[in-house]
């Protein structure tokens, strides 16, 4: 019996790394600086940065980044910034007109509190405007509009 025990930790322990959407020590760290005030030298060193508070994680692209299309975007997001496991994106232009819309989807299962993998591929006609945002929103259902966020990176045209 003790041996079965012992066994099952095992076996939890190894699935638990594979299904992991928790970020890193190192991740979490990262995760709680503001990073409004992070030199752009000093983000290039960073895995991630956090969006708002600890609710929206990006690992690409990176703020001031210059981009062209299609753009990956990749990160993590808790469960909750997720409805039928995707949420919306806009690449906008400086004056705020959008040049592209889609979402990026959970890879995995958004039903958590927790922080899932999410992963987008954004294609657009680059814009005549040198400068940018790449908008993140919050999947929102409901008539509530109080419950709306967002998060914008600024980004650069190519």
């Amino acid at each position: 019996m003790k041996k079965i025990a012992i066994a099952l930790l095992i076996l939890v322990g190894i699935y638990s790394c594979k299904n992991n959407s928790e970020p890193t020590e190192e991740h979490l760290e990262i995760y709680q600086e503001n990073t409004d005030t992070i030199p752009d030298e000093e983000i290039q060193e960073k895995e991630s940065f956090i969006g708002i508070e600890d609710l929206v994680m990006v690992d690409e692209p990176f703020p001031d980044e210059v981009v062209s299309s299609p753009i990956m975007i990749k990160g993590a997001a808790r469960g909750s910034w997720f409805f039928e496991g995707s949420a919306p994106i806009e690449l906008v232009d400086d004056k705020g007109k959008i040049i592209a819309k889609k979402y990026i989807s959970a890879e995995g299962d958004w039903m958590t509190s927790d922080f899932v993998n999410y992963e987008g591929e954004l294609e657009f006609e680059t814009p005549e405007s040198e400068n940018g945002f790449l908008i993140f929103r919050n999947s929102n259902p409901s008539v509530k509009r109080e419950l709306d966020k967002e998060f914008r990176i600024p980004i650069k045209f190519e």
